[in-house]
């Protein structure tokens, strides 16, 4: 079972950072003469000095090196980081399993060259923190005396003791009883300086950090059987989700606490906001399954908007996108398009004895026809 639960990490995290990973998927020779590829995605940008001249960059990764670029036109190598492959990659589990997260260019040696420090984050809950000096003659320099590799970031008391598991050791990973949303308490919305804070959970125990309805974090939980204990994972790793990195989660009744962030509270969908699942289905536009317009909504919240053509019962998808909640009103999503830089409100209206309609932006009108 444990084994299982790895495999399926590894494959959400693959998923979640499918972009990132594609970007490390080049020949990684480390060549100084590489040149900037169409597969590439750009991680993080950056001031870097040299010499006392400050050069803006951007980065992408494979799976030997980082690699950093000129943020001009021409987007010139700038220099190249080698990663200490042995250090990551030589182990039984777990291996090549990271995605790069925060860099640092400040100057750590004081010569006026600004140096690296990079951290990656691996899918059992561990980061490594890799440090390199910048030289003259040899470029960035990997320093093993200021890195460390697979630090585990979940967060124990010193008096914490691991618990004897639990006889049914399938139940231990069914996290669809933390399914739905959660309200937090003025805890947790003093913790993140807003006043409304909510947390959706997905039946797989993926989810989702909301603060001021804005989406602030992702990430999954994590089941440590020794522990007989659950974590929560980011998959962000920034400065929201340190605070909430690696604490414990514990459900009692229709109460969520997590240690050190505060208490959520169990929200029922229809009387404040519906979770995006429960517009599965597909709508169509007045009503009409033969109507021009329909969209199709998946489990997750993720809708696509298809578009025929005129005299034909083919459809093409036109816009394609993901919903997140509002907070200043029941039942109303903003729909975020992955196809263009707009996002509109969706509102949602429960009808007796009806799958109810929800109005697309300004004026369009759809009504659920097929679940």
């Amino acid at each position: 079972m444990m084994n299982l639960l790895k495999k399926n990490l590894a494959l959400l995290l693959a998923a979640v950072f499918c972009l990132c990973l594609a970007a490390c998927g080049g020949n990684g020779d480390g060549s100084h003469g590489r040149k900037l590829r169409d597969t590439d995605v750009i991680i993080d940008y950056g001031m870097v000095t040299r010499g006392g001249e400050q050069t803006i960059v951007f980065a992408v990764c494979d799976q030997n090196a980082i690699y950093l670029y000129c943020d001009d036109d021409e987007h010139a190598l700038f220099d190249t980081a080698m990663l200490p492959t042995e250090e990551l990659y030589d182990r039984d589990i777990w291996n090549e399993d990271w995605v790069l997260g925060s860099m640092d260019f400040r100057d750590v040696t004081g010569d006026n060259n600004g140096d690296l420090q990079a951290t990656l984050y691996h899918s059992n809950m561990s980061e490594s923190n890799i440090s390199w000096h910048w030289e003259e003659d040899g470029g960035y320099v990997y320093q093993p005396d200021g890195s460390t590799f697979y630090q585990s970031i979940v967060f124990r008391y010193p008096d914490e003791e691991p618990e004897e598991p639990e006889t049914s050791e399938e139940s231990e990973y069914d996290f669809s009883k933390y399914e739905g949303l959660w309200k937090g308490g003025a805890d947790a919305g003093s913790k993140y300086d807003r006043e409304e804070v909510y947390l959706e959970f997905d039946a797989y125990g993926c989810w989702t950090l909301y603060a001021g309805g804005d989406s602030i974090d992702v990430g999954s939980l994590w089941y440590e059987p020794d522990w007989d204990a659950t974590y929560v994972y980011c998959y962000q790793g920034g400065a929201i989700g340190s605070s909430i990195n690696g604490r414990q989660i514990e459900l009692e009744s229709d109460q969520l606490s997590i240690s050190d962030c505060g208490i959520f509270s169990r929200e029922e969908p229809r009387t404040y906001h519906l979770a995006a699942s429960a517009l599965q289905g597909t709508w169509y536009l007045d009503n009409d399954r033969s109507a021009e317009r329909y969209i199709v909504i998946d489990s997750a919240g993720s809708w696509s908007l298809c578009q025929r053509t005129p005299g034909s019962a083919e459809a093409a998808e036109i816009d394609h996108g993901t919903f997140f909640f509002e907070t200043d009103g029941p039942n109303i999503f903003c729909a975020d398009s992955s196809v263009r830089e707009m996002s509109l409100r969706v509102f949602y209206f429960a009808e007796d004895g009806e799958d109810g309609v929800i109005v697309w932006g300004e004026e369009d009108t759809y009504y659920r026809m097929e679940r």
